[in-house]
């Protein structure tokens, strides 16, 4: 018979409920130091770059012109904003990434304020209500602007804790165009991938 390649075999680990894994040995080990030693159990091979990507993809989505349903359009929007807060957990959980990076990226994102409005709204429309607000950023309302002969425009209004509104859509670029800058400045790729 020829020779036939071999796939690398992995351990059995039983999740517990403190996000700890126990190997066959039971020893713990955290999720973390299991992705950096078995490749296989990562979600994507492109790490935190896949996820940047998905973030462009619903900004397109916000940004779309025409006709919609406002609840459609809420949708895309909610969706956005926990994709773009995700972002953060999946750079801190990318195993290529030096704990030094780590930490650079949540002072970072905490200095934000766009992107602690994003915090607020995606743990807002996540769990129902907000518990803990970095802002109190809160979805206002709805408006459509509809003009004869113009395409449609849907946007979403943000409240802040001290009676501002804003732009969703403006929120979104600048929530990207934040992502961004963090990253070139802790030199990490930012060109997509998709």
């Amino acid at each position: 018979m020829g020779s036939q390649a071999r796939l690398p075999t992995t351990q059995s680990f039983h999740l517990t409920s403190s996000g700890d894994t126990l190997n066959g040995r039971g020893r713990k080990d955290s999720m973390r130091d299991r992705l950096q030693v078995d490749p296989l159990f990562t979600v994507t091979a492109n790490g935190y770059r896949d996820q940047l990507d998905r973030v462009w993809r619903f900004l397109e989505r916000v940004e779309a012109p025409g006709p919609r349903s406002d609840v459609y359009y809420q949708d895309d929007v909610w969706a956005f904003f926990q994709n773009c807060w995700h972002l953060k957990d999946w750079l801190l959980n990318d195993p290529r990434m030096s704990p030094t990076v780590r930490a650079q990226i949540k002072v970072a994102v905490g200095e934000s304020s766009c992107l602690m409005i994003c915090s607020d709204i995606t743990n807002g429309t996540k769990h129902y209500l907000l518990q803990d607000p970095r802002v109190g950023a809160r979805h206002s309302h709805t408006d459509s602007r509809i003009a004869p002969g113009e395409e449609t425009i849907v946007d979403c209004f943000i409240e802040l804790q001290d009676g501002t509104r804003l732009s969703a859509r403006k929120i979104a670029r600048e929530c990207l165009a934040e992502w961004e800058r963090i990253l070139k400045q802790l030199n990490l790729p930012t060109d997509r991938l998709s």
